[in-house]
């Protein structure tokens, strides 16, 4: 531990329910997968792809599995909170909860995918954290979140958390 990683900007109350994703390690259940994995993030980022109706050239980001204390160190600034995943832009990495299991964990893709989408729209808009203020980063999350539903939809999972979460983004400017 004692390693520093990328925190989130913006609204802390947004960021605390903001889904996020990092690079430190690969938990065993990444290590364990290989092509499996490989399978999934191609998956996952061919519906980002699909649904942003994005023509350009880009790779996925960088996928790595983290602790719950790493993700509250991070996200959420040591703090108890239900962060699960989240995307840094300036390494371009998804972190998320190693305790979520791709292989059999939909909502855990949706996780995944959420912050793929943010992978995207950094290279459609050339965004950083710095240079978008409030109501732009609440646009960009609620694009994430709707794609995040859509795919839930298309593999019968209930996104009613997904629903709370866009319901109550307006009130985080």
């Amino acid at each position: 531990m004692g390693r520093r990683l990328p925190v989130p900007h913006g609204n802390p109350d947004l960021t605390r329910v903001a889904l996020c994703l990092v690079k430190v390690r690969k938990p065993p259940e990444f290590a364990k997968s290989g092509h499996f994995m490989d399978t999934i993030i191609e998956n996952l980022f061919a519906f980002v792809l699909t649904a942003m109706n994005f023509q350009g050239d880009i790779q996925p980001p960088e996928l790595v599995g983290i602790s719950k204390q790493e993700i509250e160190s991070a996200v959420c600034g040591g703090r108890t909170c239900t962060a699960i995943a989240y995307y840094d832009d300036i390494s371009e990495t998804v972190y998320i909860l190693d305790a979520i299991n791709l292989k059999t964990s939909i909502s855990g893709r949706g996780y995944v995918l959420h912050e793929m989408v943010h992978h995207v729209q950094k290279s459609i808009h050339n965004l950083t954290v710095k240079n978008i203020d409030c109501n732009r980063r609440l646009a960009l999350e609620r694009e994430a979140y709707e794609i995040q539903m859509q795919y839930l939809i298309a593999k019968r999972e209930n996104p009613f958390q997904i629903r709370y979460i866009l319901s109550r983004l307006p009130y985080n400017c």
